[in-house]
C-alpha cells in the first residue's frame, strides 16, 4: 500500500481538487482507493458528495479498529471509498496528543487498512500541528501544490524548512505547480523558476473553470470533462506519479502467503 498525503501550509492553493482527482483515476483503473479527508471543512467529502455518518466523530482515527472501518464510505466509483471529514477533526490534535506515540497515532491506523487498500490519498488540513506531523509520517509522499504568487512560494519554503527539522527522510516530497493563470506575466515567470526545482514535477495544474466548476456539480473534472485542459492536466500529474506508487501482490491483497 502506499500513501499519498496533498498537504499545504497555506490554503486556496487546490488542494482538495488535486486530492479527488488523484484519488478517481486509480480507482477508474481498478486500484482499491481510500480517499481520507482530514480536512475539517470537508471540501473533498462535499465534491465527492459523501456526508459523514451522524456517529462520526475524530475518535474514529484515534481508536481505530471497527470504530474507524465503518465510518468509511462507498462512492458511486466501485473502487473509490471515503473517510470523510469531521468538524471534530478541528481537535484531532488534542486527541493525538493525549496518546502515546503521540506522531505516529495516524500511521497505526493506517497500517490497519493495508491489505484493504493500494491506495490512500490524504486530503490534509492546511496548518502546521501535530496532525500534519501525523500525515507526515503516515506517508510515503507528500505532494505540495503551489501557487505561482510570491506568498504562496514563501509558506512552501516555510514548509521545507519545517519538513527538515523533523527529519523525516523516507518521505519523498514534491511540489506541483497549481492554479497557474497564464494570464498573469509573473505567475508564467514564477512557474518557469518553480519547474526547475529538483522536487519540482512538470505537470501545471491551470486555473481553469472546468474545474472551479467541480464545487457546482459535485463531480470530478476528470469524468465530468475528460477532454478539457483541468482533466489533462491532473492526468498528467498521476502520470508522473505512478512510477513511485507501490503495486501490491495478490498476496499483500489478502493478507495470505502465495
Amino acid at each position: 500500500m502506499t500513501t499519498l498525503a496533498v498537504y499545504s501550509i497555506k490554503g486556496g492553493v487546490g488542494k482538495s481538487t488535486i486530492s479527488v482527482n488523484l484519488t478517481v483515476l486509480p480507482a477508474m483503473a481498478g486500484q482499491r482507493t481510500l480517499l481520507l479527508d482530514l480536512d475539517p471543512l470537508g471540501s473533498s467529502s462535499y465534491l465527492l458528495d459523501v456526508k459523514p455518518k451522524k456517529s462520526h466523530d475524530a475518535t474514529a482515527l484515534v481508536k481505530g479498529g471497527k470504530q474507524l472501518t465503518k465510518q468509511i464510505q462507498a462512492t458511486s466509483f466501485s473502487s473509490l471509498d471515503v473517510l470523510p471529514s469531521s468538524t471534530a477533526y478541528r481537535y484531532l490534535s488534542i486527541l493525538f496528543d493525549a496518546k502515546k506515540h503521540s506522531h505516529h497515532r495516524l500511521e497505526k491506523r493506517l497500517e490497519e487498512l493495508s491489505t484493504t487498500y493500494d491506495l490512500i490519498i490524504i486530503d490534509a488540513s492546511p496548518t502546521m500541528s501535530l496532525v500534519s506531523e501525523n500525515v507526515l509520517y503516515a506517508s510515503d509522499i507528500l505532494l505540495v501544490p503551489v501557487i505561482p504568487t510570491p506568498f504562496a512560494v514563501l509558506a512552501y519554503d516555510q514548509l521545507l524548512g519545517e519538513l527538515e527539522r523533523l527529519e523525516q527522510k523516507d518521505t519523498r516530497v514534491y511540489m506541483v505547480v497549481s492554479m497557474l493563470d497564464r494570464r498573469k506575466k509573473l505567475q508564467v515567470e514564477t512557474t518557469r523558476e518553480l519547474l526547475q526545482r529538483k522536487e519540482a514535477l512538470q505537470t501545471v495544474i491551470p486555473f481553469a473553470s472546468e474545474i472551479e466548476k467541480m464545487g457546482e456539480i459535485q463531480k470530478p473534472v476528470v469524468t465530468s470533462n475528460a477532454k478539457g485542459k483541468g482533466a489533462t492536466a491532473f492526468r498528467g500529474l498521476y502520470g508522473e506519479l505512478v512510477p513511485y506508487l507501490r503495486q501490491r501482490s495478490p498476496s499483500e491483497r489478502t493478507g495470505k502467503k502465495e
